[in-house]
């Protein structure tokens, strides 16, 4: 079903005279895609999903731009991808401090089980050295 919704989309985009189209569907935005991004359409698959339409549910349109000037959605565009670039430096930073801690615990985690292997084996020596010792014989 999923393959067939998708192809259904593609075809969709492709027959669009537009690259960045409005997508509506009864009545309501479901938002912007661009028409020659794979992951807009799977995107527009997971939209519909969510909100249980079909693909005769929806239409395209040509982005309005609204009042405003180009350049300001261009401007705030830019802002935009600028904040998710930096959300992704501050995330992949989280992630590689998270690596780190995580291998500094699996070395003290390593360090605790060889002092635990140590302390076992001394204990058994000892307590081996004691059963073949006598204390009297001094």
């Amino acid at each position: 079903m999923k393959d067939y919704v998708m192809n259904e989309i593609e075809k969709l985009f492709n027959n669009s005279d537009y690259p960045f189209v409005t997508i509506t569907a009864n009545g309501e935005t479901l938002g912007n895609y661009c028409t020659q991004s794979y992951q807009d359409i799977e995107r527009l698959f997971e939209d519909m999903c969510r909100h249980e339409l079909t693909i005769n549910d929806i239409s395209l349109k040509k982005i309005k731009w609204g009042d405003g000037p180009k350049e300001e959605y261009l401007t705030n565009t830019i802002s935009l991808t600028n904040k998710i670039e930096k959300l992704k430096k501050e995330l992949d930073d989280k992630r590689s401090a998270l690596q780190s801690t995580t291998v500094a615990k699996q070395a003290a985690d390593y360090e605790h089980y060889q002092f635990v292997q140590k302390k076992e084996a001394l204990e058994d020596f000892v307590d081996h050295f004691n059963g073949t010792h006598d204390d009297d014989e001094y």
